[in-house]
C-alpha cells in the first residue's frame, strides 16, 4: 500500500506541475518534446533500479526522510517560481497595454467622435 500511495502522490504532483509548466512554453510542441525527453529519462532511471536488492538494505530512514523533504521543498519552490513568473508576465502584458496610445474614433463625415463614445 505504501509504494502505490507514494507513486500516486508523485504522479498527482507531476500532473499539477505539468499543468503549470504548460503555460511557460511558447509553443505546445516544445512542451510535448520536453515531456517526451522526461519520459526517456524516467525509462533510464527505471532501468537502473535493482529489483533483486534485499528489502531493508537501502538508505537509513532519517536519510530517506531528509531527501523526501528536500524533494517536496524543491517541488513547491519550482511551482512558486512558475506561478510567480506567470503573474509577472501577465502584469507586464497588461501594463504594456495600458500605456498604449488612445484610439480616436472618427465619424463617417470625418469629424471626431463625441467624448461619450
Amino acid at each position: 500500500g505504501a509504494v502505490s500511495a507514494s507513486m500516486n502522490m508523485v504522479g498527482n504532483i507531476g500532473a499539477a506541475i505539468s499543468a503549470i509548466a504548460f503555460l511557460l512554453f511558447a509553443d505546445a510542441n516544445h512542451f510535448f518534446f520536453t515531456a517526451a525527453a522526461l519520459n526517456v529519462v524516467s525509462i533510464g532511471c527505471w532501468c537502473l533500479m535493482n529489483p533483486y536488492a534485499a528489502p531493508g538494505t537501502g538508505r537509513p530512514a532519517k536519510q530517506v526522510r531528509v531527501r523526501f523533504a528536500a524533494m517536496i521543498t524543491f517541488i513547491f519552490l519550482l511551482t512558486g517560481v512558475a506561478v510567480g513568473y506567470n503573474i509577472y508576465r501577465a502584469y507586464k502584458k497588461n501594463s504594456g497595454a495600458a500605456t498604449a496610445a488612445p484610439v480616436q474614433v472618427v465619424e463617417p463625415e470625418g469629424k471626431p467622435a463625441a467624448a461619450g463614445r
